[in-house]
């Protein structure tokens, strides 16, 4: 279950704008082990009109950081990962009978994404933007076959950029 509060104040004058966005979520689950009560979003943006003194020429800069959480779902089926308990020759023996014990016990997947971008446009018609992004991720859940039973294990740190 997801919870937030936030407050966005901005700020605009003949030529200029910024904006700020504050956010906490709240992360509760009845199968992760732990609850996350302090998960905060802050995004911010400056916008310049009439750049360089030409009309219609915009420049935005914007700027996130972000936690949050999540579960993989209880519906979804796992059964097909005890394929990788046989070989390829002995693999017409797959009946895809055995599924995952527990969602419980697991720790929440947790996020953290940093997000920067630079946006330009003219007349409101023709834009050009770049983004660039980080995700680091902590706590990804596989499923893993332990004496041949299925079961779901928090194994797994990564991070994802890009641009």
């Amino acid at each position: 279950h997801d919870i937030a509060i936030g407050i966005s104040p901005t700020y605009r004058n003949n030529n200029f704008e910024t904006g700020l966005n504050l956010l906490n979520k709240i992360y509760a689950s009845n199968t992760a082990t732990r609850d996350n009560f302090f998960l905060p979003s802050i995004s911010g943006f400056t916008r310049f009109d009439n750049l360089f003194h030409i009309d219609y020429l915009s420049a935005k800069l914007n700027g996130t950081f972000s936690r949050f959480n999540n579960e993989l779902p209880v519906d979804r089926s796992f059964a097909q990962n005890s394929l990788v308990q046989f070989t390829v020759a002995n693999a017409f023996q797959y009946l895809p009978l055995t599924e995952v014990n527990s969602f419980d016990k697991l720790l929440s997947i947790e996020h953290q994404e940093y997000t920067t971008g630079i946006e330009l446009t003219y007349k409101n018609k023709i834009a050009l933007s770049f983004d660039w992004f980080t995700r680091n991720i902590y706590n990804d859940v596989f499923p893993l076959m332990n004496g041949g039973k299925l079961q779901l294990v928090n194994m797994a740190n990564y991070i994802n950029r890009g641009i």
